[in-house]
């Protein structure tokens, strides 16, 4: 298991040397942080514990490596750890805080050196697979990092007054020599370790991994529990991991060694033991470092060449196999050649002209119809079996093809042993030997399918609702349907061998040459109308706006496009109109939701201008004047003429937008008449116009009684707003079936057909300025009634006779809950009976009702 796998491994930038810093959570960055520091720690700790030349320099200084190593797995973000273990290790030996932060700070730059030039130089992660980052990261890493680090650590114990300036070679020596031999042993321990072994051929030797393991313990224990000089003696064992295993136990058994090495020469055995500890640990060191420079060389050259060997076997493998895939390829090429004529219904020739010997395959016979043993197999033979109407044709392409030495190619029709005719497509070319035409190969190929399929394609180019128009590779029309005919005013004759530019406007004509040459360079399918505004160029000079597909074909005689041009001046007409249409419908959503909240804005101050006015009039401020009073009057008038104003407006807002709400129930068609009747009675007797309501007995509907009166009110205030004194308004109640029915019908200005088509459409008024002048309205109240009217499920419509002859409106509400009672008492003499409803248009002026109506 990877131990940076849960951490995300950084990736190396070799040209850089820089290694992207992965995406940790903080709690791992953390704990890995803390896991290098305690090592750091302990194994610093270790180290100066160790009888050397000076208590801050030791010639075992393990830290090194786990510096190094450490920021190659888990980035550089770790060099807190590692400046915080050097310093509090260097505190514990020294105390002294000044010289400690310096040492700290030598090491974490060691550290970070050291793991830059690993992942420049030595593979990063992956390093210690060749031998040249085997000697890379020994020079850079092992050797001049380490330099840094004693170099900075020296110079502040001599600064301090901790080591005399006469120590200062030897202490700098020791310091860099245990720095140099940690990183050369640890380094690759932890970065070989981290990881599998990357090559197969390691695995199942496990029982000679142990072996080797126990005896290189068992050799390591013989040779430092003495004091004979027999260090040479590791060297085989270190061999031995290098040839057998690879880097990772080469590094793991000289780490074994060495911790062995290290405990015995400390107990005054093994070979190392001359001078004091420091040196005979310097020595040791020294050894061990070459020994395990030289295993890992060793192992990586063995490593490549192993790999090599495993890719060598895998390339000899598959070129074997390719090469017997190919026999059997080979083996099979004349069965599959065969089944390829047959699909193809090609078949092939060879003609000797020395010997007039004409071989063909089997396909070829099955084409002509013929049996090998029914065939002359001579040219003439051949010839036989050629339509009379293209044997000319035939015998001249050959003989030209043996003079000219040039291959030929042509279509013509052969006539079968059974008498069938069919189309065949041929191509031969001479054969030369010396200079000399000896004979002539090719084949012939069944087109007789090509050939129907060619003519059913005509008649569907003639049948076809487009205009088509076929051009060659230089734009030459080589072909046009009837539709383009129709559709451009030429005759065939007079486009076919013309260039396509004949159909194009003077203003693109001159592109269009190039966008059709780089269309040649690169053909591909564009079908109909691909976002482009297209004109053509008709006979007689005018445009037309036409989509085009284009299909390019590749014939025997080069490529040839299928242009599908259709007329689209109808669609662009219906566009436009579409459009238009569309910016209408806008435009007319614009204006009802601006209604709305107009009539939301003018209706929040209606209500305290009306009440003061009210409060005025009434004396709550003192006694009015008779002029004053009159203003007021007319003051409370207006204020009632722009809430009626309001109320309709915000009513057509609800209606338009689908949020108008009927509150239904048992309504009583005779007293909702009887009510409207009764509060115009007076405005009726100012107007000198008599008003008179005819209803029926129990007349129940199921309607909202709010809205049913709102209706009446707005139909009898407009019969009286257009009744001349002297007229008459009768409201009749009626019934038929389940249907109730009031009808307003009036004796005044009447209407014209053209008035009723517009009378109930929002915001229009059907009369003219003269007759509406003293008549002021919304031009809503009939367009209400009529929406209201169809919101209960019933109709509002209107009839007349004519102007000056009156107008009838007739409101019908269906569910009757209740029958009927008495019929209604005949129509009174001045009144005409009711005319049958006109066809519903629009309305004429506003309707106003009193201000108190909802």
């Amino acid at each position: 298991m990877d131990p940076a796998a849960s951490l995300g491994e950084p990736q190396a930038d070799v040209a850089s040397g820089s290694a992207a810093e992965p995406k940790r959570s903080k709690t791992a960055i953390l704990g890995v942080g803390l896991a290098v520091f305690v090592v750091y720690y302990l194994s610093g700790f270790v180290g100066l514990a160790l009888p050397t030349i000076h208590e801050s320099a030791t010639p075992v200084w393990a830290p090194t490596g786990i510096a190094i190593a450490s920021l190659v797995l888990f980035g550089r973000r770790l060099w807190p750890a590692i400046a915080a273990g050097a310093l509090l290790v260097n505190l514990n030996t020294s105390g002294h805080l000044a010289s400690s932060l310096a040492i700290a700070f030598g090491n974490t730059a060691e550290g970070l050196l050291g793991a830059w030039v690993t992942m420049r130089f030595a593979g990063g992660r992956k390093a210690f697979e060749r031998p040249e980052q085997v000697v890379g990261f020994a020079v850079l890493a092992a050797g001049l990092a380490p330099m840094a680090s004693a170099t900075v650590g020296v110079t502040s114990l001599v600064a301090s007054g901790l080591a005399s300036a006469g120590s200062f070679g030897a202490v700098w020596l020791t310091w860099w020599l245990g720095d140099a031999a940690g990183a050369i042993i640890v380094t690759p321990l932890v970065l070989l370790w981290a990881r599998k072994p990357s090559l197969e051929a390691y695995r199942g030797r496990r029982a000679e991994a142990v072996f080797m393991g126990a005896a290189t313990l068992a050799l390591a224990l013989a040779i430092f529990t003495t004091r004979l000089p027999l260090s040479f003696l590791t060297i085989p064992v270190v061999i031995w991991a290098a040839m057998r295993f690879g880097p990772r136990e080469t590094v793991g058994a000289a780490f074994l060694l060495n911790t062995v090495a290290i405990v015995g020469t400390l107990q005054g055995r093994g070979p190392f033991q001359f001078g004091d500890f420091n040196t005979a640990l310097l020595a040791l060191q020294g050894f061990v470092a070459i020994t395990t420079l030289t295993g890992l060389i060793l192992a990586t050259g063995v490593l490549q060449q192993r790999l090599a060997a495993v890719a060598l076997k895998r390339g000899s493998d598959e070129l074997e196999r390719r090469v017997s895939d190919r026999t059997v390829q080979l083996q099979a090429s004349e069965a599959r050649l065969k089944e390829a004529q047959a699909l193809s219904r090609v078949g092939s020739f060879d003609w000797d002209t020395a010997s007039n010997r004409v071989t063909w395959s089997d396909e070829l016979y099955r084409i002509y119809g013929l049996h090998p043993q029914g065939f002359a197999a001579t040219f003439e033979a051949y010839i036989a079996h050629v339509h009379p109407e293209h044997r000319r044709q035939v015998q001249a392409a050959v003989e030209k093809a043996l003079a000219d030495r040039q291959a030929f190619e042509h279509d013509y029709r052969i006539v079968r042993a059974d008498g069938q005719e069919r189309w065949v497509h041929a191509r031969g070319e001479p054969v030369l030997q010396a200079g000399k035409v000896v004979g002539l190969r090719g084949y012939c190929q069944d087109i007789t399918g090509r050939k129907s399929a060619e003519e059913r394609f005509q008649r569907i180019i003639e049948s076809g609702p487009d205009a088509f128009v076929i051009v060659d590779a230089k734009g030459i029309m080589v072909e046009v349907n009837r539709q383009a005919e129709t559709l451009f005013g030429y005759t065939p004759e007079e486009m076919v061998g013309r260039p396509i530019e004949l159909l194009i406007p003077d203003s693109v004509k001159d592109r269009h040459v190039g966008y059709r040459e780089s269309y040649v360079k690169d053909p591909q399918p564009r079908p109909m109308g691909a976002g482009l505004e297209l004109k053509a160029l008709r006979k007689d000079g005018t445009e037309v706006p036409v989509e085009i597909s284009l299909s390019p074909v590749q014939t025997p005689d080069g490529l040839i496009v299928i242009s599908a041009i259709r007329d689209v001046t109808e669609r662009k007409r219906a566009q436009s109109e579409r459009a238009e249409l569309e910016r209408l419908r806008a435009m007319d959503q614009f204006k009802a939701q601006f209604i709305n909240m107009a009539a939301h804005e003018l209706n929040t101050p209606l209500t305290p201008i009306k009440l003061q006015a009210h409060l005025l009039r009434s004396g709550a401020s003192g006694p009015l004047t008779d002029q004053q009073r009159r203003s007021m009057e007319i003051l409370e008038r207006s204020v009632d003429r722009v809430a009626l104003l309001v109320q309709n407006m915000l009513d057509v807002g609800r209606i338009q937008s689908g949020r108008i709400e009927l509150k239904k129930g048992p309504l009583d068609v005779n007293a909702a008449v009887q009510e409207a009747v009764d509060a115009f009675q007076e405005i009726a007797r100012q107007a000198g116009v008599h008003l008179e309501g005819w209803t029926q007995g129990d007349l129940w509907v199921e309607a909202d009684a709010a809205r049913v009166s709102q209706v009446l009110f707005n139909l009898v205030s407009n019969a009286l707003k257009f009744t001349p004194g002297g007229g008459r308004v009768i409201v009749e109640v009626r019934h038929e079936g389940r249907e109730a029915s009031v009808v307003v019908r009036d004796t005044g200005a009447g209407l014209t057909s053209e008035q009723m088509a517009r009378l109930f459409q929002p915001f229009t008024q059907v009369h003219d300025r003269a007759q509406t002048a003293s008549r002021p309205g919304t031009g809503l109240g009939l367009y209400i009634s009529k929406q209201l009217a169809e919101l209960h499920g019933g109709t509002l419509t209107v009839s007349s006779l004519g102007p000056g002859q009156g107008s009838d409106f007739t409101f019908t509400l269906p569910g009757l809950l209740l029958p009927a009672g008495p019929a209604s008492p005949r129509a009174p003499a001045g009144l005409r009976a009711p005319e049958p409803p006109a066809v519903p248009a629009a309305p004429p002026s506003p309707v106003e009702k009193p201000s108190t109506h909802p």
